[in-house]
């Protein structure tokens, strides 16, 4: 387990974060001077940090062998500015989104419609509409979803959202809003995995990715619950595998947390990739958060 930066005298510090002299510094600049030069309220990003997590993401991954891919969460940011220095920085970040808005807004700031997963929740009949028909990939989590997909894109390639009834999250509980012994809008238990093949064989529908909602800003001390996550989320996936379905995917969504109090440790990336791989490394599939 890594400790935390000691920088400066506040825990939250970090590099590119920091207090000098009693004064706040963001990314090396004076955010005093920051709010006299742009006035306020002022929404400043700090874009070396974006592309340092997205690069240790990336490097956590490969270096456990994975073929791993990195997406941005477009609901968690959206500024063009941010999304535009993020595609000349790292070109190879695809994009997470949720509403056929999110589709629109990651298309027009250069992400291409085979670099975004749509995963979403209580989707109407025209929000499947405006996906189908985007070409982007859409992953379900819902049977119903699944039958109404099959019904409009028979012969279609989609995802499938599971519930392994356990998450990770900051409190260490083993269960999250998400993921949990109730049943939630987020995801398939494994018991349901035998109608959801049905369905898709009824409507000829190819299943390529397997996606679970899996934590909720869990850090370090989290990983136990994580790491039984993605052995039941592997154990999904090797028996859509042995039913034929061809799973080039498995996204282990997003979640990582941030230290956000104090006594809180940045999250030991080798340690959780090293999770990642033992349970998904040897399905030989893409590994993406």
């Amino acid at each position: 387990m890594r400790s935390a930066p000691a920088i400066g005298d506040t825990w939250w510090a970090r590099p590119g974060l920091d207090v000098r002299n009693g004064r706040l510094r963001i990314a090396g600049r004076d955010a005093g001077s920051i709010a006299r030069d742009h006035g306020t309220p002022t929404y400043v990003y700090d874009l070396p940090h974006i592309e340092a997590q997205a690069v240790g993401l990336r490097a956590a991954l490969e270096h456990t062998g994975l073929r791993g891919l990195v997406r941005l969460a477009l609901k968690a940011q959206r500024d063009p500015h941010v999304l535009a220095a993020l595609r000349e920085r790292c070109p190879w970040v695809g994009m997470d989104v949720s509403s056929p808005g999110e589709v629109e807004w990651a298309l027009a700031h250069g992400w291409t419609p085979d670099e975004i997963s749509y995963t979403g929740t209580n989707l109407s009949e025209r929000d499947l509409d405006a996906i189908v028909g985007s070409g982007v990939h859409l992953n379900v989590d819902l049977l119903s979803q699944l039958e109404r997909v099959g019904r409009r894109a028979p012969g279609s390639t989609v995802g499938v959202r599971v519930n392994p009834r356990i998450g990770a999250s900051h409190d260490m509980a083993g269960a999250t809003k998400y993921a949990g012994a109730r049943p939630t809008k987020f995801g398939l238990f494994a018991e349901q995995l035998d109608e959801a093949l049905g369905i898709a064989a009824r409507h000829d529908l190819r299943i390529d990715t397997v996606h679970v909602h899996v934590g909720d800003g869990y850090l370090t001390p989290g990983l136990d619950a994580f790491d039984e996550t993605l052995r039941r989320v592997g154990a999904m996936t090797a028996a859509l595998l042995d039913a034929g379905c061809p799973i080039e995917e498995v996204n282990t969504g997003g979640g990582l947390g941030v230290p956000i109090e104090t006594g809180d440790e940045p999250l030991d990336l080798e340690w959780w990739a090293a999770i990642a791989a033992a349970h998904l490394g040897p399905l030989d599939v893409v590994v993406s958060t």
